[in-house]
């Protein structure tokens, strides 16, 4: 995998990805058009890598993450290459082609086993089933919801085969480095197509209406900007402010105030991770107070900023924007809040089992009642009752509260807490290390989950999918232990004069 092989195979990736993902977004019938010739494709890549199979766990899970692509939606296929080079790997060692053994954390394998049979007993308590698999011998009554088991079983594969795959640590780094520069290609390939096709207009619709056309690709260089230079990096160098600035703007213009938060803890994880948290503090703050004086001084050049950059920044306290961005974002949050809490309380029956929740099912009878009621407009399709009865919280604790009870949040939230501190640990380690950028645009982002669970949208899918990072980080520390163990602090190194090296003699 070094050298000519190594570049030629990428650029057959490349070549490979990129027409899919052009001939998906072309095609009317994307899954009857493009299957047959995935797996095809697969099936070649499969046989042509043989023992080197393991490239295509850290690359395929980045690029197909980010390709917003409508078969792919609610459906791990990210995951599931995962599975299938696994399967191939299995068959391989049995032939003797390939050596495996498991690269295992105690603490972190224990956390994650006891993280999974939970979601095993939820399902055993609450049995469902997925939507496309009900029939008519059902009559309509089936309980669906069965995509988060879905996940778990495909990311658990993953889990598994990143635990079982050998490669060099110098090999990894590079290779996720060529896994994220290939999710940019198709991130920035969708991105132009929306603006030559016409899906997506300037003008008017950016300036009175919240604009998320460049928030993927904007989210995309905050993270890689952030990761790959320090605060003061960044600020010596008008080069990198102007990019970094650019990418804001992207994500401002979304109006997603959830997505402005995350960037922003994310920027924060990695100041401390580049041990520059007092600097970030200060900015930050002069940051705050020259909007907070900008916004006061001079409101019409605020309220003449884009729509969904004024929402976005109506969540800084102190801010003022126009009254239609402090209404509309004001009226989201009183939307929430008064959901959650019907939530807390047992007397609406919204939640009927606090300890150890309802499980993950949807009556699908349920659910064609409130189609036909919205169609007759008995109730609103965008009321926050209807999201209350199917529950769509926007709240992460709520969600899993309400799927898997107190007793599944206490483990969920553990679990990511282990998750996180383990991570964090790896990427101090990472901190002196060329390529460590490419590490943390993977691992960073799920740190801020430990937060925004409170207060958020968010759901049981942003921490199952966290079984991959997991294992990648697990992967990643073994290979630090090995290779270069003297970056991690109280490590014990058995030194061997290199005089003893060289008499030894040879083994025979």
């Amino acid at each position: 995998m070094e050298g000519a092989g190594f570049r030629s195979l990428i650029i057959f990736l490349l070549l490979a990805i990129l027409a899919f993902v052009a001939g998906s977004l072309a095609s009317e019938n994307a899954v009857g058009a493009l299957a047959p010739t995935a797996a095809v494709l697969g099936l070649f890549f499969l046989i042509y890598l043989g023992k080197n199979c393991w490239v295509l766990i850290f690359i395929v899970p980045p690029v197909l993450n980010v390709v917003e692509l409508p078969f792919l939606k609610g459906f791990p296929l990210a995951y599931v290459v995962c599975g299938i080079v696994l399967f191939y790997m299995l068959i391989l060692y049995m032939m003797g082609y390939v050596k495996i053994k498991w690269n295992g954390v105690l603490l972190i394998d224990l956390a994650t086993l006891i993280f999974c049979l939970y979601f095993v007993s939820t399902y055993i308590r609450h049995p469902v089933t997925i939507k496309a698999l009900t029939s008519i011998t059902d009559y309509g009554y089936a309980d669906v919801g069965g995509k988060e088991y879905v996940f778990l079983v495909a990311c658990m594969l993953s889990y598994l085969s990143l635990s079982i795959v050998s490669v060099k640590f110098d090999t990894l780094l590079k290779t996720l480095k060529w896994a994220f520069w290939l999710a940019a290609v198709p991130l920035f390939f969708m991105t132009v197509r929306g603006l030559v096709t016409g899906s997506v207009t300037l003008g008017d619709e950016v300036s009175s209406t919240r604009f998320g056309a460049f928030s993927g690709i904007g989210l995309y260089v905050f993270n890689y900007v952030w990761a790959k230079y320090t605060l003061i990096g960044i600020v010596l160098s008008p080069a990198k402010i102007f990019i970094l600035s650019i990418s804001v703007v992207g994500i401002l213009l979304s109006g997603f105030r959830s997505m402005l938060i995350a960037a922003a803890f994310y920027s924060f994880f990695m100041t401390c991770i580049y041990r520059q948290l007092c600097v970030y503090i200060l900015m930050g703050l002069a940051v705050w107070g020259g909007l907070v004086y900008i916004s006061h001084e001079d409101e019409d050049l605020v309220n003449e900023l884009p729509f969904g950059i004024q929402r976005a920044m109506a969540v800084l306290p102190g801010v003022e924007v126009s009254d239609k961005a402090k209404n509309d974002a004001q009226g989201s949050s009183d939307w929430r809040l008064e959901m959650w809490k019907w939530a807390l309380d047992p007397s609406t029956g919204y939640i009927k089992d606090y300890v150890w929740g309802d499980g993950y099912g949807l009556s699908l009878y349920q659910e064609r009642l409130r189609t036909t009621a919205i169609s007759l407009n008995l109730i609103q399709g965008g009321g926050n009752k209807l999201f209350a009865a199917r529950g769509e919280w926007h709240n992460g604790a709520i969600h899993l509260i309400h799927r898997i009870g107190y007793v599944g949040l206490v483990i969920v939230y553990m679990w990511a807490l282990i998750v996180v501190v383990f991570a964090y640990k790896v990427c101090c380690y990472l901190r002196t290390i060329e390529g460590r950028e490419y590490v943390y645009v993977l691992l960073v982002p799920f740190f801020s989950y430990l937060i925004i669970v409170w207060f958020l949208p968010c759901d049981s899918l942003n921490f199952i999918r966290g079984l991959y990072n997991l294992a990648l980080c697990k992967l990643l520390y073994l290979g630090i232990k090995n290779e270069y163990p003297m970056l991690i602090k109280g490590y014990k190194i058995k030194y061997t004069p290199q005089i003893f090296c060289d008499l030894r003699p040879p083994l025979q």
